[in-house]
């Protein structure tokens, strides 16, 4: 006497999951994990690197160090974080209600959920491709290179301060991505297989 055995597969339902994690971790999780890991970078930058002043009169008075750079305009700064410049605000593009939202709050700051259009010299890219993903970041302020590398024909010193921030982020950077690997694998692999 035989019985018949019935055998049965999840085997198509796991590898399309594993097809659709590949593609999620492609398409949106990695690029967006390493935007955030710039803005750690672009962060560290200021916290790290610079002297922040609290106003104009203490901008042009504080001595000059020799390893942080003083912020005086907040241009290179703010392209650190990725700020958009107030300075370079188009006002007369921006309609009534959105100027009294900005003017409303008195500190002449605009919501970040309002496209000022005005100009950002923050440089941000992400991209993904064949194995592996690249972020860049930097400025456009032109004297940035300046305080990075010095010039000594000017006398300005070497004020490194893209470099060692990039250095000091990577640890948190490489666990931003282990953490969105294992959670996302929990969420879509994990879970789903277990049900």
């Amino acid at each position: 006497m035989s019985k018949d055995i019935q055998i049965t597969s999840n085997a198509k339902e796991f590898s399309k999951a594993i097809n659709n994690y590949a593609k999620w971790l492609k398409d949106k999780a990695l690029k967006s994990v390493l935007r955030a890991g710039l803005d750690v970078i672009g962060n560290r930058v200021v916290q790290n690197h610079m002297i922040m002043t609290r106003n104009l009169e203490e901008a042009f008075t504080f001595p000059v160090d020799d390893f942080k750079l003083t912020v005086r305009s907040g241009r290179l700064s703010g392209s650190a974080v990725g700020r958009r410049m107030f300075s370079y605000t188009n006002f007369a593009a921006l309609d009534k209600s959105t100027m009294e939202i900005a003017l409303s709050n008195r500190k002449f700051t605009f919501p970040s959920s309002i496209d000022m259009g005005g100009k950002s010299e923050a440089i941000r890219e992400v991209k993904v491709g064949a194995g592996k993903i690249i972020g860049k970041i930097g400025t456009e302020t032109p004297y940035a290179a300046t305080h990075e590398f010095g010039d000594m024909d000017r006398g300005i010193k070497e004020r490194e301060s893209w470099q060692p921030a990039i250095t000091e982020s990577k640890d948190t950077i490489v666990k931003m991505f282990r953490n969105e690997i294992i959670v996302g694998w929990n969420k879509r692999i994990k879970t789903k297989m277990n049900k």
